[in-house]
C-alpha cells in the first residue's frame, strides 16, 4: 500500500515534470535517494519507523513537482491572456480572441491562481497534504486545457504579420509609381 499511495505518484509526478520542463529534476532525484535510504534502513534493521520518512520524501516529490508544473502553466498562460486585457481594442483588431472566450479563459486562469494559493496554504501540513496535491493537480489540468485553447503569443505573430503586410503594400505602391 505504501508503494501504491506514495512511491508510484512520486514517480509519475517526477516523469511529468521532466517531460514538461525538459530538464532533469535533480531535487527530486535527491529526495528519491533519501527515500530509498530510509526504505533500506527499514528493511535491513527491521525498523518500521523509517517507512514514515520514506513516505514523507515521496510525498514531497509528488507535491513539489506538481506545484512547479502548476505555477509554470500559470505564468505562461498569464502572459498570453494578460495581453488581451491590457490592449482589448488591438486584440479585437488582430482577431486574437472573442471577448467572451477571453473572459472565460481569464476566469479559468483565476481559478488556477486560487487553486495554487490553496495548495500552498495546505502544503506544509501532514493532515492536509492530500488536499494540497489535489489543488495542484486540478490547476495542472486547467493549465493543460488552457494551453491548448489560448494561442501562443498571438499578439506578436499577428502584429508582425499586419506590419509586414502594410510594409509590403507600401513597397508595392512605391514600385508601381516608379515603373
Amino acid at each position: 500500500m505504501l508503494f501504491h499511495d506514495s512511491y508510484r505518484p512520486a514517480v509519475v509526478a517526477h516523469m511529468e515534470y521532466e517531460v514538461f520542463a525538459k530538464v532533469r529534476n535533480k531535487k527530486a532525484l535527491q529526495e528519491f535517494e533519501a527515500a530509498l535510504s530510509h526504505l533500506m534502513h527499514a528493511l535491513l534493521e527491521d525498523d518500521r519507523s523509517e517507512l514514515a520518512h520514506f513516505k514523507s520524501h515521496c510525498d514531497r516529490v509528488t507535491i513539489e513537482t506538481t506545484e512547479y508544473i502548476a505555477e509554470s502553466y500559470l505564468l505562461m498562460l498569464g502572459s498570453r491572456i494578460d495581453s488581451y486585457y491590457r490592449h482589448p481594442r488591438l486584440a479585437r483588431l488582430l482577431f486574437v480572441a472573442a471577448p467572451t472566450r477571453a473572459s472565460e479563459e481569464y476566469a479559468e486562469l483565476q481559478e488556477m491562481k486560487d487553486l495554487v494559493a490553496e495548495g500552498r496554504q495546505n502544503k506544509g501540513h501532514d493532515h492536509s497534504m492530500q488536499r494540497s496535491l489535489s489543488c495542484f493537480q486540478k490547476a495542472v489540468e486547467i493549465g493543460k486545457r488552457l494551453d491548448q485553447s489560448i494561442p501562443f503569443s498571438a499578439f506578436g505573430d499577428r502584429l508582425f504579420a499586419l506590419i509586414l503586410s502594410v510594409v509590403m503594400l507600401a513597397l508595392g505602391y512605391l514600385l508601381g509609381l516608379f515603373t
